[in-house]
């Protein structure tokens, strides 16, 4: 997170255009860090839940595998919901 350097001088609408600004670029930083390269994170726990079915074809999956398994597909659902 970004630290805010310092706090601005002059008339208020100077001073509220200023924290505007600074609110601004750290709105951006935040939503690039939450939204940012979503469709390809999407696709790397979509690659991830088909490697953990294709070990799940050649023998069964352990307690934790399946845990992981669905906290992975949780993920997916949490992750596609910020798509729509």
């Amino acid at each position: 997170m970004l630290k805010y350097v310092g706090k601005p001088n002059g008339w208020m609408g100077y001073v509220l255009k200023e924290k505007l600004k600074g609110f601004k670029s750290r709105l951006k930083v935040w939503n690039k860090d939450e939204y940012g390269w979503l469709e390809s994170r999407v696709l790397g726990i979509v690659d991830e839940i088909k490697e953990f079915d294709v070990k799940r074809e050649v023998r069964n999956l352990s307690s934790m595998e399946m845990e992981a398994r669905s906290d992975l597909i949780k993920n997916l659902r949490w992750r596609w919901s910020k798509i729509f």
